[in-house]
């Protein structure tokens, strides 16, 4: 059987694309896999419902905040309801709360919690959880979205039969959270990059105060400020390769993206988790001041980050979609099928990178704004403007692709955009009236 190799981690993903792959969600990257037969169909209830939605057209807007929350609004309402996958579904209820509707007008968190549950045991007793693999993705990425959404401690959770509530569930997440801090790799290799971040947001908030101490189901101690503290000492660490470029308000260095691109859409999650624990009253060990440090970093990349990560796609883009020329061929009679030339797939996945960035950034941004963590500086609301700017232009420039044609070319793909627009769509209303937390829509 043939491999596709990936120069790194986090490079292109057009061997997804040029194999028909079903590919990860959008906080994943691609790493070398198999080839495998083309990406399925519309889940069974997307296919019934497909029909009585009308396509979705290009539009082109002018690219300003309001402009940019109706596009990508639009955009995700659509894709959410027709590809009606856990993970679309889970990100629109991020985007517009806990109301949020699937196409055949049920609710997407009902539809989540009757679907997605399993039990595991651990020293003779049994937890719930939702299923990670490919549903959940990242542990505890469902509870903290439910548990920022609002979503009621009473909210049934159905696995086989067996009833449960999402109480049940985050006090069965306390139990299973384990985490060595003196090395945060021994019980999985990339559990700090890949699912850490969820579990400090659910875990801070279900246990706020900034004294979370227990034990779990392993007879193993946890003490939250001390996983905190080793977390965040690591991203320190990455962020020092900036400490130059920052000071010279300059680009920053390749060296920096790189190690961005270890962890979960560059960064953002981890970022964010930071303000979350912080909010949530987790100070021990100068956690405040070294946070802070955090978020004004964070509005410095907002502004210098996104013009490298658009050379380095743009370049990788310059080449051929595959290099095996046969599976080169069957990509560009894909493309031709669908109507839709290789500019277009480059532009579309160039701008998703793009959103991914500076959606995810300006979502931790606008939450530690929303929340009084940290007050810019004049300068900093210089790169505020440029970034927000740079997030606008991104967003409207995907909503004027041919969004169906794309669809219909890798659904999986289009619908791994659609997760890095919800968290850009979040972001970009945490401060207005519009906030999904505590204004969710009907939609």
């Amino acid at each position: 059987m043939t491999k596709i190799f990936y120069p790194n981690r986090r490079q292109f993903v057009f061997g997804a694309l040029a194999t028909g792959l079903v590919g990860l969600s959008a906080c994943e990257e691609p790493k070398p896999v198999a080839v495998k037969p083309p990406s399925p169909a519309l889940s069974a209830t997307a296919a019934t419902i497909k029909s009585s939605l009308p396509p979705i057209e290009p539009t082109t807007m002018i690219p300003n905040q309001g402009n940019a929350i109706i596009a990508a609004d639009e955009m995700l309402n659509y894709f959410a309801k027709v590809l009606d996958t856990p993970s679309n579904l889970i990100h629109a209820i991020r985007a517009f709360g806990k109301n949020f509707k699937r196409a055949d007008g049920s609710s997407a968190l009902d539809h989540l919690c009757a679907s997605y549950g399993e039990t595991v045991n651990v020293n003779g007793k049994s937890y719930v959880k939702f299923i990670r693999s490919n549903v959940e993705v990242h542990d505890n990425s469902f509870l903290k979205t439910f548990l920022e959404a609002g979503v009621s401690p009473t909210q049934p959770i159905t696995v086989r039969g067996s009833k449960f509530t999402l109480q049940d569930v985050s006090e069965h997440a306390k139990s299973l959270f384990r985490f060595e801090t003196s090395d945060i790799s021994k019980y999985d290799t990339n559990y700090a990059h890949d699912h850490l971040p969820w579990g400090l947001i659910a875990l801070s908030t279900l246990m706020p105060g900034g004294k979370g101490t227990w034990a779990n189901a392993y007879n193993e101690t946890v003490n939250l400020s001390d996983v905190i503290d080793k977390a965040l000492l690591e991203y320190e660490t990455k962020c020092e390769l900036t400490k130059e470029t920052q000071a010279k308000g300059e680009e920053v260095p390749m060296t920096f993206l790189t190690e961005m691109e270890k962890f979960a859409c560059f960064g953002g999650h981890t970022i964010y988790a930071f303000l979350a624990c912080l909010k949530n009253g987790y100070t021990d060990k100068n956690l405040k001041s070294r946070i802070q440090a955090v978020i004004k970093h964070t509005i410095y990349l907002s502004a210098k980050d996104a013009d490298i990560l658009e050379t380095k796609y743009r370049t990788l883009g310059k080449g051929p979609i595959s290099p095996n020329p046969q599976e080169e061929a069957m990509l560009e009679a894909n493309m031709k099928k669908n109507g839709i030339t290789k500019d277009e797939v480059i532009e579309m996945l160039t701008q998703r990178a793009l959103i991914k960035l500076q959606g995810h950034l300006f979502e931790s941004i606008n939450y530690a704004k929303l929340h009084k963590l940290y007050q810019p500086t004049a300068q900093d609301q210089k790169y505020i403007q440029a970034g927000e700017q740079r997030l606008y232009d991104s967003i409207v420039k995907f909503r004027a692709l041919k969004l169906e044609q794309l669809k219909n070319f890798e659904p999986k793909q289009l619908g791994d955009a659609m997760i890095a627009v919800a968290h850009a769509s979040r972001a970009m209303k945490l401060l207005t009236k519009e906030n999904p937390d505590t204004n969710p829509k009907t939609i």
